[in-house]
C-alpha cells in the first residue's frame, strides 16, 4: 500500500504496511507493523531489564522542570508501575559530543559507553535486532546502508585520531548495524518534534515493543496516524518531518537507530 501525502483531508489511521512518498515519488517513510517477532521482543525485554538491574548509569531521567523533554519526568509512566527502570540513554561508537569540550575536540565513543561498563553487554544482547533493522535499511535505502557501513570500516581501520580508541574498537566489534547511534527509551510518551541534530535526508529506524495498548505514532505533515503496536518499526526522515508517539496503556519500550 502506498500513501501519497494528502492536501487537506481528515487524519488517516494506518495499520497495514505502507510507504509515504512526496509528489516527486521520493519515499520518506516506511511503516512495518509487526516486523519484530515476539521471540526477539522477549530478547530485548531481557536486555533492558538486565541493564536496569546491573547498570549504575544506564537509563537516565531528569526533573519535571528540566528543559530537555527527552528526560523530563512528566512524560514517563510512573516508576512503580514499570518492571524496568524508566529513562532514556544514547550509545554511539563514535560521535562528537554536543556542547562538551572545546570546538576542535576529536570524535570518540559516547560518554554513556565511557562511563558504563555494562553498556557493551547491552549492545551484545541486542545485536540480533540491530542487525535486522540494518538489513531492512539495505533493502529500502541501499545507498544509505552502504554509506553507513563504509564509515564503520573507516573508523575501524583508523581509530588512532579518536578519543579513547580502544573503546571505539571494542564497541565496533559488537556494533551490528550501519547506523551511527542507538537510543533506548523506557516508558515515555514523545511529543511532536523534529530531530534537528540528525543526518540530512537520512532514515532513522524507530521500533516499539512491550505489553501495552493504544499505541499511536503521528506524522502531521502526512495527516496520518499509525497504529504503533508492539513490534512495529517505522523508518522516517526524522530531521525533516515532525513526529511523536502518544502515551499508552501498559509498559512500552522504544529502540531507535539513527545517524
Amino acid at each position: 500500500v502506498t500513501a501519497v501525502i494528502p492536501g487537506r483531508s481528515k487524519e488517516i489511521l494506518r495499520d497495514r504496511p505502507c510507504n509515504l512518498r512526496d509528489k516527486n515519488g521520493r519515499i520518506w517513510c516506511w511503516f512495518f507493523p509487526g516486523l519484530i517477532s515476539k521471540h526477539r521482543q522477549r530478547q530485548l525485554t531481557t536486555a533492558i531489564l538486565l541493564l536496569s538491574d546491573n547498570s549504575r548509569k544506564g537509563l537516565q531521567i531528569g526533573p519535571e522542570s528540566g528543559s530537555n523533554w527527552r528526560v523530563n519526568q512528566k512524560l514517563y509512566r510512573p516508576a512503580h508501575l514499570c518492571s524496568a527502570k524508566i529513562g532514556a540513554v544514547c550509545y554511539s561508537p563514535c560521535w562528537y559530543e554536543q556542547g562538551r569540550g572545546p570546538p576542535d575536540a576529536s570524535a570518540g565513543p559516547s560518554l554513556s559507553l565511557v562511563n558504563d561498563p555494562d553498556a557493551l553487554q547491552f549492545l551484545r544482547d541486542t545485536q540480533e535486532v540491530a542487525a535486522l533493522l540494518g538489513a531492512i535499511l539495505s533493502l529500502i535505502h541501499p545507498a544509505l546502508f552502504a554509506q553507513g557501513m563504509e564509515l564503520m570500516k573507516t573508523l575501524y581501520k583508523n581509530p588512532h585520531d579518536l578519543r579513547n580508541p580502544d573503546l571505539v574498537l571494542d564497541t565496533l566489534a559488537i556494533w551490528a548495524s550501519p547506523f551511527t547511534a542507538l537510543s533506548i527509551i523506557s516508558n515515555r510518551s514523545t511529543p511532536m518534534h523534529r530531530d534537528t541534530l540528525g543526518g540530512m535526508n537520512c532514515f532513522d529506524a524507530v521500533m516499539s515493543w512491550g505489553e501495552y495498548e493504544n499505541g499511536r505514532f503521528k506524522i502531521p505533515a502526512a495527516g496520518m496516524t499509525f497504529r504503533y503496536d508492539s513490534g512495529t518499526t517505522i523508518y522516517l526522515d526524522t530531521r525533516t518531518f515532525r513526529h511523536g508517539a502518544s502515551a499508552v496503556v501498559g509498559e512500552r519500550f522504544c529502540f531507535v537507530l539513527f545517524f
